[in-house]
């Protein structure tokens, strides 16, 4: 019986995964995702099962479980203190400040500002293969933090690193050596300008096809549309964005457009 439950979830974590694109994990997530999101007919969703009919009528994305899997779902959610009791929705749900916040967890932020120092910094790491975790655990901070790798264990950013990377030191009791070295545009020499030579490096002309492939696809749809799809296909892209500065960027880069064409659809931000 337990083994069933095991093979049940696992299951349903990867149909999450694969209609998500690998941007959330749980059905939870999803379901608190589209609840954040403006469901047209939500006014009635005084229910489970009102707002599983909403979610059949305006959300192809959730029609992909059973009414049973979302009742589950939803109260789940109200007892984790994710959402507000369905008696207090006015017009649309209501996530509390948990849900919201467990919202920003899992769902990058794009960022209107980008302050840049016009500053380069290389970091380079030497830890001992004994601490793979504590190798990959640094790397996922230099990804978030924005950093291009140019090779094994080098990477390069254009924001200062240096006090995340020692509150990393501290918390996860490092044993390594970390050299973060500060560069000005003048240490840089080559044929190519800046711009281009961070855009090759940082392999931007992938993100920003695909960003190009997302503004072609919605912008003039016309038929009936599932902001779910549309949120999630712009998440899934902006995940893999290490959105630089703009004075870093080419004039090609689309994430503005792109992000722009999403509030036209969702109208909200986290």
């Amino acid at each position: 019986m337990l083994e069933d439950k095991l093979i049940k979830r696992r299951i349903s974590r990867k149909m999450v995964r694969q209609l998500t694109d690998g941007l959330l994990g749980t059905v939870v997530d999803l379901t608190l995702f589209s609840l954040f999101l403006p469901l047209s007919s939500i006014g009635k969703a005084h229910s489970s099962r009102g707002v599983y009919e909403a979610f059949k009528e305006t959300d192809e994305t959730l029609a992909n479980f059973n009414y049973k899997a979302i009742k589950r779902t939803l109260n789940k959610l109200r007892e984790e203190g994710l959402i507000e009791s369905f008696k207090n929705w006015v017009n649309e749900p209501i996530l509390t400040q948990a849900g919201t916040d467990r919202l920003r967890q899992v769902l990058p932020k794009y960022y209107k500002k980008r302050p840049w120092s016009r500053k380069l910094y290389l970091i380079n790491y030497d830890v001992s293969l004994r601490n793979n975790r504590e190798r990959n655990l640094l790397r996922s901070l230099l990804l978030k933090l924005g950093g291009i790798k140019l090779q094994n264990s080098l990477y390069l950013t254009v924001n200062n690193s240096y006090k995340f990377i020692e509150e990393f030191k501290k918390e996860y009791s490092f044993e390594g050596t970390i050299l973060v070295s500060e560069l000005s545009q003048r240490n840089f020499i080559g044929e190519e300008d800046l711009k281009s030579f961070i855009w090759k490096i940082a392999k931007l002309d992938l993100v920003n096809d695909r960003y190009r492939d997302f503004i072609n696809k919605w912008k003039n749809r016309k038929e009936k549309i599932s902001k779910t799809e549309v949120a999630l296909e712009y998440y899934s892209i902006l995940k893999d964005d290490p959105q630089l500065p703009f004075e870093v960027l080419l004039d090609d880069y689309l994430g503005d457009e792109a992000y722009f064409l999403l509030q036209r659809f969702i109208k909200k931000s986290l």
